[in-house]
């Protein structure tokens, strides 16, 4: 049986147990104490603003802080950086229902890169701004900038007001071009129109425009859109026949109109939408509204190709605009096109020449029947009459015997071409030192003929190739 305890005894243990207890938490109380001392002294220092940011619905406010490494003279101008992308991240860029980027354009990734684009903007581009406070100390600076909400949104509005006066005016401006039927003008002041709100594509900003509101930009936009449509390019002649590889400066007639009357001094821009080859890139109508297109030559051998003309709206709005503000604008429009069909046929080829042997003429051309082989891969035409040939092709070749070495006989082969068009030389290549080896004579002059044959598929093709189609 278990002996009881006197009372006195759990006296003692409670007694004990307190005691202990609180020592603990008095300890703990100290190094709690001691902890807190050591943060405040680490903050200690540096103003109330940068250890925690205020809040005013007055103000968009910017607050950083860079730590100071030796040498570093740039920190001011880090930790302002930094304040301000804190402070403009603040100010949203919302896109109205009415604007642009909706109504007109609905282009999702275009609506997102304006968005960017803005924002990066208003980043870059801030002012009005105040340094409220600097906390310059021994190992780290901080920075505390504010601008007024009031202030902002009122810049803002002055900067809006401005450029859809300057817009409207344009617009405006443009309208009188169409009336007098002076398109290119016209177009480019629809263009400054747009240009001088580039900044609010995103604002459905309403102007009195004839006695009626609109929203700024999609009227002007429209306007656009509607003289463009009403410009018509017409070739005299929808199709043409033309030899690829042959000089043509050949003339093709383009007429341009707008709203039936003669379209003057508009630029257009010329390119083979199928095909290849080299012509007048660029012209501007006469006072006739017609345009003379040089067809300079085709270089490519497809049987039909076609070449487009459009509004050079670069040529009519870079001058006097930022063409990087127009673009987005441009390549929304559906612009009108001309176009002219061409039947592409080769030109004929004649080739004659005289190859030999050791003096004698070979049975076949080897060389000739070559080059006869790449051409017409290429899609010319032989012919067998020379009158007719756009290019005539003669060569001439010869082998000679030389030293006899270990029984073995050199051959040495020299050829000679000549290339001409229309009774003038545009190519000749000449080779002496082109050489052969065999146990006879003859088989090292035709062993001479087969290395002549590489060197020809490796230089002379290639430059013939060139010659036609380049």
């Amino acid at each position: 049986m278990m002996k009881k305890l006197p009372l006195s005894f759990y006296t003692t243990a409670v007694f004990l147990f307190l005691l202990l207890a609180g020592c603990h938490a008095q300890r703990s109380k100290k190094n709690k104490s001691a902890k807190e001392a050591v943060e405040v002294t680490t903050v200690s220092n540096l103003p109330s603003w940068a250890v925690k940011q205020p809040i005013d619905p007055d103000y968009y406010i910017g607050i950083a802080g860079v730590e100071k490494k030796p040498g570093d003279r740039d920190y001011k101008n880090l930790a302002r950086k930094q304040a301000l992308h804190m402070l403009c991240s603040q100010i949203e860029v919302k896109i109205n229902s009415n604007s642009y980027l909706i109504t007109i354009n609905r282009d999702y990734k275009f609506q997102q890169d304006y968005l960017t684009s803005s924002k990066a903007s208003v980043n870059t581009n801030i002012e009005g701004y105040n340094i409220i406070d600097e906390y310059d100390g021994e190992k780290e600076y901080w920075v505390f900038l504010r601008l007024s909400k009031y202030e902002y949104k009122k810049r803002q509005q002055e900067k809006l007001s401005h450029a859809s006066t300057t817009s409207l005016y344009f617009l405006e401006q443009a309208d009188r071009f169409k009336a007098d039927f002076q398109y290119a003008s016209a177009v480019l002041f629809y263009c400054k129109a747009l240009a001088a709100m580039k900044n609010y594509l995103n604002e459905a900003v309403e102007v009195d425009y004839k006695g009626k509101p609109v929203f700024l930009v999609n009227e002007s936009f429209n306007n656009l859109q509607s003289l463009i449509n009403s410009v018509k390019i017409n070739f005299a002649e929808s199709t043409a026949t033309v030899k690829f590889g042959m000089p043509l400066n050949k003339v093709l007639i383009v007429n341009t109109t707008s709203s039936g009357q003669k379209a003057v001094n508009l630029p257009v821009a010329f390119k083979f939408s199928s095909g290849k080859g080299e012509l007048t890139e660029k012209a501007k109508s006469n006072d006739q509204g017609k345009i003379n297109l040089i067809l300079k030559k085709v270089t490519s051998n497809q049987a039909y190709q076609q070449i487009d003309a459009t509004p050079d709206m670069e040529a009519i709005c870079a001058a006097d605009t930022n063409w990087n503000d127009i673009k987005p604008f441009i390549d929304r429009i559906v612009k009108p096109t001309g176009s002219i069909l061409l039947t592409v046929v080769a030109p004929k080829f004649y080739s004659a020449g005289a190859e030999k042997n050791m003096g004698n003429p070979l049975e076949e051309p080897y060389l000739m029947r070559l080059i006869d082989k790449k051409l017409f891969d290429a899609g010319l035409q032989l012919t067998l009459d020379k009158k007719e040939a756009d290019y005539i092709f003669e060569l001439d070749a010869n082998t000679t015997k030389g030293n006899v070495a270990y029984e073995m006989v050199n051959a040495q082969l020299k050829f000679n071409l000549t290339v001409r068009r229309a009774n003038e030389i545009v190519y000749t290549q000449s080779k002496t030192d082109i050489k052969g080896i065999k146990l006879t004579a003859d088989e090292a002059g035709m062993n001479a003929y087969k290395n002549a044959a590489e060197y020809i598929s490796n230089t002379v093709i290639p430059d013939l190739y060139k010659l036609i189609f380049n």
